[in-house]
Parts: structure tokens; sequence; C-alpha cells
């Protein structure tokens, strides 16, 4: 089995979790609350690693709050505030929680209502002190993650480092096609590049989800499509391993397989490579037919590289036809 990532300590994230919970504690005090430390508790539990995932804890919270009040006063008013009507109320809120994927707010709701217990007590006043609690807690935390650093300089650098890498993948995929033997050449580079490519998607998901006015899926979406050419060039490298010779349609479509690597750019919307590619076809339909059968057998071989070549393409033209104007106008500068 494989190790997993290594974790990191996340020392902004404790810093915040600390501060936000002693802030949350002396502003429950402050407002004359009871059971204070669970405002502090509230922010520790709230403070999440994207600001859309903050926010998103938050709403599910205080609408579970609601639904706990409604459980709790029915489980209180059949069975008085004893052990069987927490039980009941467990019950209830919990199962609620599992079918609306509300389960991070069952632990937090669970010990407001325990407040109500342990005092007897649904009142207005309790009801009131347990909403403060929450707002205080849950206020807390989204004010401590309205910081969290960018990471957009670190994507860009992705970008750049995968770009090349493919370029390398492509001049090594025509030096392939043109060398008899295909020993010298493995798929180790493949591999290296889905590592690249994952690690960049994790950063880019977390830019998307640290945004919480712009929708910044531009990044995700290009290591999607980057991701897909990256299958795609595996594929042509299998399919070279085909070839046991090194028939006269290989050297346009090497050249071609250059010509896409100094070409290779983020903003290339790689329209001219296919017309390109559509020229080289109509050349190899007018060269004479094979002779042999292992004549035939390469040439389909080149033919399925050609197809796939064009594959590669149209997955960079497609990823530029579907920018929005504002996408063009903010990342490609």
């Amino acid at each position: 089995m494989g190790q997993g990532r290594k974790k990191h300590l996340n020392g902004l994230k404790v810093v915040k979790i600390a501060t936000g919970s002693v802030l949350a504690i002396i502003l429950a005090q402050w407002a004359g609350l009871a059971y204070t430390t669970s405002a502090g508790v509230i922010t520790l539990l709230s403070i999440q690693n994207t600001k859309r995932e903050t926010v998103a804890v938050l709403w599910k919270r205080v609408l579970a709050f609601g639904i706990a009040l409604v459980a709790a006063w029915c489980c209180f008013r059949l069975f008085g505030y004893s052990p069987w009507s927490l039980g009941c109320f467990l019950l209830v809120f919990a199962g609620i929680c599992e079918l609306l994927s509300f389960q991070d707010a069952i632990a937090m709701n669970t010990v407001l209502v325990t407040h109500f217990y342990v005092e007897q007590s649904m009142s207005l006043e309790w009801i009131q002190n347990e909403a403060l609690l929450l707002m205080i807690g849950a206020g807390a935390g989204m004010l401590m993650n309205l910081y969290i650093p960018g990471n957009q300089r670190e994507i860009r650098l992705d970008q750049e480092i995968i770009e090349e890498k493919i370029k390398e993948i492509l001049e090594s995929l025509a030096d392939m096609l043109l060398t008899l033997s295909k020993s010298p050449y493995h798929e180790t580079c493949f591999v290296e590049l889905e590592e690249m490519i994952t690690s960049a998607m994790r950063k880019a998901e977390i830019n998307r989800n640290n945004n919480l006015l712009a929708d910044t899926k531009y990044y995700l979406n290009y290591m999607r499509m980057r991701e897909s050419q990256r299958h795609v060039l595996k594929r042509i490298h299998e399919d070279i391993g085909l070839l046991d010779q090194v028939p006269g349609q290989t050297y346009p479509i090497a050249g071609f397989v250059r010509q896409i690597g100094d070409s290779f750019h983020e903003y290339n919307n790689a329209s001219g490579l296919l017309d390109r590619l559509e020229e080289i076809k109509e050349e190899m339909k007018r060269e004479p037919l094979p002779g042999s059968r292992e004549e035939f057998e390469n040439r389909a071989v080149l033919y399925q590289i050609l197809y796939e070549l064009e594959e590669f393409l149209v997955l960079k033209r497609e990823f530029v036809m579907g920018l929005e104007k504002k996408e063009i106008d903010t990342y490609w500068v």
C-alpha cells in the first residue's frame, strides 16, 4: 500500500481556533450569558479549512438549531426533563440530521440542548441564551476565517511546471516515433505528470472554496483539461509502442508532434494546429496503398495516433471556447 500524504501543521488555523474561541467566550461573558465556554467550543467547531466550508457549516448549524429547538420542546414536553427525554431527543434529532446531511451540527446543538435539561426549562430566556451563544460562537469563527492566504501564485507556478512537463513528453513521443527500438522509453513521466496535476487540482479546489464573491473555477477546469490530455498522451505512447517499422509517413507526424510542443501554451486555442492535422490526414490519403500486411498494420497505428492527437487538441479548443469573457480578461493577462 502507498503511503498517504504527509501531514503538515496548519499553524494559522491553530492560532485562529485559540484566538477565536477566547474572543467568543469574552463576548459571551460581556453579554451576560450563561455557559459561556460553549461559545468558544462553537467557534472551534466553526473554523474550517476554507471560507466556503465555514459558511456552509454555519448555515447547516443554524438550521439544525431550529430543528433541535422543536425536537427538544416536543421531547421535554412528553417525557419531562429526564434522561429518557434526552434519549428521545437524540433519536429524533440525530436521525433528521443524518437525513439532511447535517452530521456536523449534531454534537454542537446537542450541547446547547443539554443546557435546557440542566436548567429544567425551555423558557424564552434560555432559548435566547442558546441562540446568542450560537451567534457569537459562529460569528467569531466567521471573523477568524475572513483572512486565508491566497495560493494563486502557487497555482500559476504549477501551471508552468505542468506545461513544461507536457512539452517534454511531446518531444519524447516525437523521438520515439522515429526510433525503431522503443525500449528506452518508459511511462514514469506520466506518473510524474499525474502527481503534478493532482496536487495542482487540490490547490485549485482550495482557491475556489476561499473565494466567496467570485467563482474561480478557471483553474479547476484548466487542471481537468490537462488531466484529460495526459490520458490521451499515454494512449499515444502505447500506440507508438505497437510500431515495428518507421514508415515514411511517420516523419511528418513526428514533426507535427514537435510543432504541438513548440506552440504549447495556456492561451493557444489549437485551431491552427487542427488545420495542420487535417492537412496531414489529406497527405496520407494520397499515399500509395500499403504493399504488405506489416505496412498496413503500421499505417493503421499511425492513423490511430493522428486521431489521438486530434482529441488532444480538441480538448484544448473546447476548454478555450468554454471560457467566459471575464475569465479571459482575468486570467489571460
